[in-house]
């Protein structure tokens, strides 16, 4: 028998276009959630770097203002070394003097300290021997000298600036001392100087706030290392090292930008940062709506997934007969739908049903009959379906359909089919040997014959195929 090609039915299924669409779809939502992501967080470096050029700026003004406002104390201090009334030592002159100018000096407080170690405090008219403590050794070794914070009672932090004083012969006779309130430093540092609601204080070595917006922090000596959930190398590299550092730091659980300026005369850090989340705030939305694309996204390819998924189930419900699993009436006519234009092949339909299946029903049940019809639908695909396609129209009748076929190669796969019912007439053990019934009927190559008059020919021949049939089985 020559080989022949099998026919299928044409469902309604996807074309390979249509999955590479789909794929294509997909991909490009991956793309360009990818693409979304790359540039939101290239835009967020690029913020970020912005705002690190401009803190780094404004620390260099703050170092810079710093030092110009001490130096200015300093000099401040060294103007009134000149005057007679100060150098010449004389208490009641020099009284006098400093407080009608305390008013141009901008200093909390200012004393005479002589060389024997006692401190003459002009706002408070007292006298202070402080020979013994390391500030008058301090002072008198050094020609300007500017002292450590010391904290008052009231939690007020204060720095001294000194400078000495020479009488006319170029003796030293004493040390004249100004006061410097660093809340006067964190105004100076504060002043147009912070920026995206950032903050700006100033450390010491161990990390005690000199400065801060919370007065707390200060009078109580609190170091910033005791801050909880917070992320501070970046701080005690600069410290360790002496040198200026930039990057990020953690405080109370907020990450923040940082410029850490340090001050290498003082042995302190000008601390200013920013919080990140003011930095990226401009692109906060694009992250929302980067989690809305990607949340859409999943959800468009597992509704089109699903979608895919029940039109191939319903495909299959409605081309596979549900009893044998062969294909069902509505493939047939799908089939013949598709075979009637195609007239460059003779198309070849036989109808075939089993003799004597109400009484199999009857006799030994649905069950029965059930089995029954899966065998000969197997039977039929592994003959008739073997050059063509099966299907069953309802019942215990199916049809094949062929393409240039002859009457000898029908003739062989129906005997090829009653030998397979005959062998497993003995396996159903029925007490007559399975039997069925066919006809066919061809529309030749070129015809213009429709296919619903061939099918119907070849059901008519089939009843008379069984007429002629002399002999049953006894059930």
């Amino acid at each position: 028998m020559k080989k022949h090609s099998r026919l299928h039915v044409q469902r309604l299924k996807l074309k390979p276009f249509d999955y590479f669409m789909l794929l294509g779809t997909t991909i490009s939502l991956v793309f360009l959630l990818f693409t979304f992501a790359t540039y939101t967080e290239r835009a967020k470096t690029r913020q970020t770097e912005l705002v690190q050029t401009v803190l780094e700026n404004l620390s260099v003004n703050q170092k810079k203002h710093f030092d110009n406002y001490i130096d200015e104390k300093i000099k401040i201090l060294q103007a009134l070394t000149k005057y007679p009334e100060i150098y010449e030592m004389e208490e009641s002159r020099q009284e006098e003097f400093l407080k009608e100018h305390a008013g141009d000096f901008g200093f909390g407080n200012i004393f005479v300290m002589n060389t024997d170690g006692v401190g003459f405090y002009i706002d408070e008219g007292v006298h202070r021997n402080q020979k013994g403590e390391k500030f008058f050794e301090d002072i008198m070794e050094n020609e300007v000298f500017v002292t450590d914070p010391f904290y008052t009672y009231s939690g007020t932090v204060f720095i001294t600036a000194c400078v000495s004083m020479y009488n006319d012969a170029g003796e030293k006779v004493g040390v004249l001392c100004g006061t410097i309130y660093l809340t006067d430093l964190r105004d100076l540092l504060q002043t147009n100087e912070i920026i995206l609601d950032g903050e700006c204080f100033i450390l010491n070595t161990s990390g005690v706030y000199l400065t801060s917006d919370d007065p707390k922090k200060v009078v109580k000596k609190e170091s910033i290392y005791n801050t909880k959930n917070s992320e501070l190398e970046l701080l005690r590299k600069a410290i360790a090292e002496k040198e200026s550092k930039k990057g990020r730091i953690k405080l109370n659980g907020v990450e923040y930008e940082a410029i850490l300026t340090y001050l290498s005369n003082y042995n302190w850090v000008i601390v200013q940062i920013v919080p990140v989340t003011e930095i990226t705030a401009l692109y906060s939305f694009m992250d929302d709506f980067r989690i809305l694309l990607a949340f859409c996204s999943v959800l468009l390819v597992f509704c089109v997934s699903l979608i895919i998924y029940r039109w191939h189930r319903s495909n299959g419900k409605i081309y596979t007969d549900t009893l044998t699993k062969c294909n069902s009436r509505a493939a047939c006519y799908d089939l013949l739908e598709f075979l009637e234009k195609k007239r460059d092949k003779a198309v070849t339909i036989a109808y075939m049903d089993l003799n004597r299946f109400k009484y199999v029903n009857d006799t030994y049940g649905h069950e029965k009959g059930d089995e029954l019809l899966c065998i000969y639908s197997d039977a039929l695909e592994n003959t008739f379906g073997q050059v063509g396609f099966v299907g069953r129209m309802g019942g215990d009748e199916f049809i094949a359909v062929m393409l240039d076929v002859t009457e000898d190669e029908i003739k062989a796969l129906w005997a090829a089919l009653e030998a397979i019912l005959k062998e497993k007439s003995t396996a159903l053990n029925f007490l007559y040997e399975i039997t069925a019934s066919y006809g066919y009927a061809t529309r030749e190559k070129g015809s213009r014959d429709n296919l619903e008059i061939v099918l119907q020919h070849a059901d008519k021949k089939m009843y008379e195929y069984k007429a002629r049939q002399k002999s049953f089985e006894r059930g």
